[in-house]
């Protein structure tokens, strides 16, 4: 074999090897790359889940302050008037609230009122049993007023649905006391919109209009 010949085999050797190492070394590069993204764009999804769901929860809380720092609430709680219950707890208000459960309790920790709300045949039903059940407990979480504004919001699972649920302190429309007990208002997530929860959380990316279709599902 002529010198030429030989020069020529080592650098095509020589170039072959030096292009697999970058190759082996930039699909490396890639991959990790990839990783990363892939990583980023999970912890992004996750926290704007996160930020979506307190903010969901915050906009629940807050639909319902007006109805616990309210005049007629705190003396209805005391007196349990009729009038109360026909101008605001009947199936059409219920309805039009979108909820699946309120409930009155006292200072004692004894439920005034409450019932359950059916909103597909928008008739009354028994409080649910897993949050009734949380009720019965004088130091669940749902039932402490440590001042006259906490409030605790969160979901609250049930074998038949997840409840979004609001515990707030009855107090009256100036936000004074003394507190006369907790008003707990409720929503179920039911089967349909938690299927569609997991479609959108699957999805490749969190965005606005994911964000905005969530939150729509949340609060229907």
């Amino acid at each position: 074999m002529k010198l030429r010949q030989k020069t020529l085999l080592i650098v095509n050797a020589t170039l072959a090897s030096l292009i697999g190492v970058l190759y082996v070394a930039s699909s490396s590069i890639l991959i990790g790359s990839i990783r990363t993204a892939e990583e980023n764009e999970a912890q992004q999804t996750i926290k704007g889940v996160q930020n979506l769901l307190t903010q969901t929860q915050e906009n629940f809380r807050d639909r319902f302050a007006d109805w616990s720092a309210w005049d007629d609430t705190y003396r209805f709680i005391r007196d349990r008037n009729q009038d109360y219950v026909q101008a605001n707890l009947v199936p059409s208000t219920l309805a039009n609230l979108k909820i699946n459960t309120i409930v009155f309790v006292n200072q004692s920790g004894r439920i005034i009122y409450g019932t359950g709300f059916d909103q597909g045949t928008k008739t009354e039903t028994p409080i649910p049993q897993a949050l009734a059940s949380r009720l019965a407990n004088p130091q669940d979480l749902l039932l402490q007023r440590p001042d006259l504004t906490t409030k605790q919001t969160g979901i609250v699972m049930s074998p038949s649905a997840p409840i979004l649920i609001t515990s707030q302190p009855i107090v009256t429309s100036d936000i004074q006391g003394p507190v006369r007990g907790s008003l707990i208002v409720g929503r179920n997530l039911d089967a349909t919109q938690i299927q569609r929860l997991v479609v959108l959380l699957t999805s490749n990316k969190f965005n606005y209009l994911l964000g905005m279709e969530l939150y729509c599902i949340l609060m229907g």
